[in-house]
């Protein structure tokens, strides 16, 4: 590092100089992807969200059961108590004499699920378990006995 001159640095390669960048903007992204970035809470106030769980077989329909905690899939938080299940048979759009129909799937079912949640409001959105909900987005949820994918198709506050 240190030339025949007495120089720290001699010539740097612009190879060098390159990879010194790239390694800087890798630091500065991986440190800014992990830092916690927190929503703004306003109020918290009880409510119930609704889940559409389609195209499920009868085991899943069956673990599924009211009073049963919901969590969030990826984060593992605490979502929510189911209070009410609906079940109801799977349709799926097939071709009829040259229309589309929907005709019921034998053993596939739809389930609403009813969840007494905390929501907390932000100036955004609501946020249930830690993760901002809204409607017509989907959710990896898991309860004790089974995982599965469901639609948010409901959200309502006590009250309101």
């Amino acid at each position: 590092m240190i030339d025949k001159k007495g120089k720290l640095f001699g010539k740097i390669n612009v190879i060098d100089c390159l990879f010194l960048l790239i390694l800087i903007v890798a630091v500065i992204g991986g440190v800014s992807r992990f830092k916690d970035s927190s929503i703004a809470v306003e109020s918290t106030s009880k409510g119930r969200m609704t889940f559409l769980v389609e195209n499920v077989r009868t085991p899943t329909v069956e673990n599924i059961t009211e009073g049963q905690d919901l969590y969030s899939y990826d984060k593992g938080i605490f979502m929510g108590k189911i209070s009410g299940k609906t079940v109801r048979p799977y349709e799926d759009a097939v071709e009829y004499e040259g229309q589309w129909v929907n005709a019921p799937v034998p053993d596939k079912y739809s389930v609403y699920l009813d969840v007494n949640v905390d929501i907390k409001e932000s100036d955004k959105s609501y946020v249930v378990g830690g993760e901002e909900i809204r409607v017509g987005n989907e959710y990896r949820v898991k309860t004790k006995t089974s995982a599965f994918t469901g639609i948010c198709v409901g959200i309502t506050k006590d009250g309101k």
